[in-house]
């Protein structure tokens, strides 16, 4: 078939660097979940997810239908299509080939066959893969999950916007433009993920007036 192991996310060309970066919602705010390719060894898709930090196998993966491999915490997925194509997709056809399921008596299970002159293609096979995806491209910004924990004082706020010609203690907020006018100017090498950014800059603005009154 032509699209073996098609990645069958939607919207992949629209993917942004830190398109799969999320915070986990059962640990710290700030905890990365883990973004992993995972592997429909039956229908010979995979997709990229990210899933929260848990000690739990979903069914698929213990009957060994599907198979998840880890990606870098900071991978860039405007790059991982590309990358996945040339160096991950012909390795998941080479394992893809040794697989078959079967009725074990209770579920269907997978398994892979060993070639007869390498008993060892199981492990190398995997090793491959993980290896690939371990070397994923990754991005270098900075991800935060909110404004004021990527700064050591509040102060360097108002010094960076001052540069724009923003004044942050007289900004009108309610403005949606000169909110992205604030945004656009801290986020130049960072990414802030699930804020609402009026909220927080009012917030912050709030927490400065009452250190000055003090």
């Amino acid at each position: 078939m032509s699209d073996e192991f098609e990645l069958v996310n939607s919207g992949k060309d629209e993917w942004t660097d830190t398109q799969f970066v999320e915070s986990d919602p059962y640990q710290n705010n700030e905890k990365i979940c883990e973004i992993v390719l995972c592997v429909d060894w039956e229908k010979q898709t995979t997709t990229v997810e990210t899933r929260e930090n848990t000690n739990s196998t979903p069914m698929r993966e213990w009957n060994h239908l599907d198979e998840c491999f880890h990606l870098p915490e900071m991978v860039d997925a405007s790059q991982f299509v590309k990358y996945y194509d040339e160096k991950i997709k012909p390795l998941l056809k080479i394992r893809g080939n040794k697989f078959e399921s079967y009725w074990n008596g209770s579920n269907f299970v997978g398994k892979f066959e060993s070639d007869e002159d390498d008993d060892r293609f199981f492990d190398e096979a995997e090793i491959d893969i993980k290896d690939a995806c371990d070397k994923a491209p990754e991005h270098d910004m900075c991800v935060y999950f909110s404004i004021g924990e990527s700064f050591a004082n509040y102060s360097d706020i108002i010094s960076l916007l001052k540069y724009a010609d923003i004044d942050f203690m007289t900004a009108n907020l309610e403005d949606e433009n000169i909110v992205d006018s604030i945004m656009n100017e801290l986020t130049d090498t960072c990414v802030f993920l699930n804020i609402d950014a009026k909220d927080e800059l009012e917030g912050i603005r709030e927490s400065i007036i009452e250190n000055r009154e003090q």
